[in-house]
């Protein structure tokens, strides 16, 4: 699943370092298990496909002053048969799974974003549908802060409402159902509202 998520990038590398296109190869080359060696020249190989445009030299020597990242190992074979082979750092491999995963939620709340910019319109504050889901009015909460869109008078305070005193059994369950709007992300569209106009805020 690993390996599938760091394929499907597309073209986000610009995005991203040398080190960290390369730890993605990496990992993609893994197969199963993220702590496994792979042959060095299988690994450069790959990466300089990716990243065609970096002028750095992918050698050895490269994965060796890159030890936050890299681990080497070489691999005996018998006479003449000793290979290099690398793998990612322990530090390395949670970096990059935080990564993939702050990716795939990016991608699911673009996804909301678009379905709420449709919903918006046909929505008023005194009457919301019963059956918005949480990450629903999350969507629409971050989108009219992003926005400023205001399409009906105490819309942010009836979301936010709703938000606070729906179905769920307490915050960590609350938590779960915003995703993938992490609270963080909500509290400062909260304060981007706020800014935008002053709203009478439910003080529960």
């Amino acid at each position: 699943a690993a390996a599938a998520s760091v394929e499907g990038r597309g073209g986000e590398d610009g995005t991203l370092t040398l080190v960290e296109q390369v730890e993605e190869v990496l990992l993609g080359l893994c197969g199963k298990d993220p702590a496994a060696f792979v042959h060095i020249g299988m690994v450069t190989q790959e990466a300089q496909k990716r990243a065609a445009r970096s002028s750095e030299r992918l050698s050895k020597k490269w994965y060796e002053s890159h030890r936050g990242s890299f681990e080497l190992k070489k691999f005996h074979h018998g006479p003449g048969g000793d290979e290099w082979r690398v793998r990612l750092a322990e530090d390395a491999r949670q970096r990059l799974v935080a990564r993939l995963q702050e990716r795939d939620m990016e991608k699911q709340r673009g996804r909301e974003l678009i379905i709420a910019e449709q919903m918006l319109p046909k929505l008023s504050a005194d009457s919301l549908p019963r059956t918005l889901r949480e990450k629903e009015v999350a969507a629409l909460l971050s989108l009219l802060a992003r926005e400023g869109k205001h399409p009906s008078q105490g819309m942010a305070v009836a979301l936010l409402s709703r938000l606070c005193t729906g179905k769920t059994s307490g915050p960590k369950e609350l938590i779960i159902e915003c995703s993938p709007f992490p609270p963080a992300l909500l509290m400062r569209s909260i304060v981007a509202l706020e800014k935008q106009r002053r709203e009478r805020w439910v003080k529960e």
